[in-house]
């Protein structure tokens, strides 16, 4: 859209807008992808596990209360 809407004056820029060559291989058949669609499924698995038992933690430990914790956890990020 930048393209379209700035159209750049420098001829180089053109040209080297236009040789962009599409993607080699489709994402899912890149064994890179793969990999780190895998790593981060399982960090998103360990994170949302995170986020569900602290909250318990707090409350059995510490005898917060929901608010108190959800407080906490609110300004935490």
């Amino acid at each position: 859209m930048l393209y379209y809407l700035l159209e750049p004056s420098d001829q180089s820029v053109r040209e080297t807008v236009s040789a962009i060559q599409p993607l080699e291989k489709p994402p899912f058949k890149n064994k890179k992808f793969k990999i780190f669609i895998g790593l981060a499924i399982l960090y998103a698995l360990c994170f949302y596990q995170l986020y569900s038992t602290i909250p318990v933690y707090y409350k059995d430990s510490y005898h917060m209360s929901e608010f108190h914790i959800g407080i906490l956890m609110g300004l935490n990020g």
